[in-house]
C-alpha cells in the first residue's frame, strides 16, 4: 500500500504542476515557476481558444522521478471562469512514467511512518482538490525496485484514483484508491488481481491508526487487521 501511495504522490505532483501553470503565469514566467516544483518542460503550446499544453514535462523529487510526454489543461481565462462558476475542465496527462528510487535511509528528525505520510497526503489533497477535481491519465509505467508495472490508463475524480489494467508478467490488476472521500478520515484501497488461473480481491481501509481489510483468494475470505504506530 505504501508503494501505491508513493505512486499516487507522483501523479499528484503532475496534477499540482498542471494546477500551478493554469491561472496567470505563462510565457517567460513559466520555466521559473515550474522549476520551483523541481520540474522542467520542453515546450508550451496553445491548442485552441480553450486549451493549452506543456510537452516533455519532467519532475525530480527525493525518491521519485516523474516524466510526462504531455499535460493538457484549460487556458487561463477559461480555467478562471470555470473555477468561479463551476468546475475547471479536465486535466489530461499523456504518456507518463513514475520511477520510485530506493534511497539509503538517513537520520532525520522529521516524523516517518504511516500516520505522518497519511497526514501529508491529506494536506496535499485538501489544497489540490478545489483546483483540479478531475484528471485523466493516458498509458504509463510505474517503475519500482527494478520492476515495471504498465498502466493502460488512470483517472482522478471525486477524491478517487482508478488504475486500469496495471500489468506485470502474467498478472493484470485493477485498483481503486479512495482518498478521504467527502472529507472522511478514510483511505480505502480495492485491488482485483486476475491471472489465467484465479482471481484475487483485496480490500484495505485505513481510519486513523487502524487498518482493516479482507483478502479473498479462491473464494475463501480472510479478515485482516493492523494498527500503525504514530511514527517509524
Amino acid at each position: 500500500m505504501r508503494r501505491l501511495l508513493h505512486f499516487t504522490f507522483g501523479l499528484i505532483t503532475l496534477l499540482t504542476l498542471a494546477c500551478a501553470t493554469l491561472p496567470w503565469w505563462l510565457g517567460l514566467a513559466l520555466p521559473a515557476l515550474v522549476k520551483s516544483y523541481g520540474a522542467t518542460f520542453a515546450r508550451y503550446e496553445s491548442t485552441g481558444y480553450t486549451r493549452f499544453a506543456l510537452e516533455d514535462v519532467s519532475v525530480r523529487l527525493p525518491g521519485v522521478t516523474i516524466n510526462a510526454a504531455r499535460v493538457d489543461a484549460d487556458t487561463p481565462v477559461v480555467w478562471l471562469v470555470r473555477r468561479v462558476f463551476g468546475q475547471p475542465g479536465q486535466v489530461v496527462i499523456g504518456p507518463w512514467r513514475v520511477t520510485v528510487i530506493n534511497e539509503p535511509s538517513r537520520t532525520t528528525t522529521v516524523p516517518t511512518g504511516w500516520l505522518p505520510l497519511r497526514a501529508q497526503l491529506r494536506s496535499v489533497l485538501t489544497a489540490l482538490h478545489p483546483w483540479i477535481p478531475r484528471a485523466e491519465f493516458g498509458p504509463g509505467v510505474l517503475a519500482v525496485s527494478n520492476r515495471e508495472f504498465k498502466v493502460l490508463s488512470a483517472a482522478w475524480a471525486n477524491s478517487t484514483l482508478d488504475l486500469r489494467r496495471l500489468t506485470t508478467g502474467t498478472f493484470q490488476i485493477d485498483a481503486t484508491l479512495d482518498l478521504f472521500p467527502q472529507n472522511q478520515d478514510l483511505i480505502r484501497l480495492t485491488v482485483v488481481l486476475d491471472s489465467s488461473k484465479f482471481t484475487t480481491r483485496l480490500i484495505l481501509a485505513s481510519r486513523a491508526a487502524n487498518i482493516d481489510g479482507q483478502l479473498i483468494f479462491l473464494d475463501q475470505p480472510a479478515d485482516l487487521t493492523a494498527t500503525s504506530a504514530h511514527s517509524g
